[in-house]
């Protein structure tokens, strides 16, 4: 890299580099920032098998379901999250 830019907001970062090329860089100001990028440009979530895989936790992502991202896009999925707002345990509709 032969030099780096921010821009005047400080939201982002314009780098050189001695390939000739040129990057634009998004800065986060914290965590909570980049989590919620992430999930705004998501185009799908995992599934169970997937996230077995991954060894990650059993219950599906909640923002998976509110985004309507798939495989938790349907009425199902919509129903599941809100019994389980109102304080029930209600079963996966992946499990039915």
């Amino acid at each position: 890299m032969h030099s780096a830019t921010f821009s005047p907001d400080g939201k982002r970062v314009v780098t050189a580099s001695a390939d000739k090329t040129a990057r634009l860089w998004i800065v986060f100001a914290n965590t909570q920032e980049i989590v919620s990028h992430a999930k705004s440009v998501t185009s799908r979530c995992l599934t169970d098998p997937q996230r077995k895989t991954f060894v990650l936790s059993t219950e599906q992502p909640q923002w998976c379901v509110e985004l309507e991202l798939w495989p938790y896009h349907t009425l199902a999925w919509k129903q599941w999250l809100r019994d389980k707002r109102t304080g029930n345990n209600p079963p996966s509709p992946a499990g039915r």
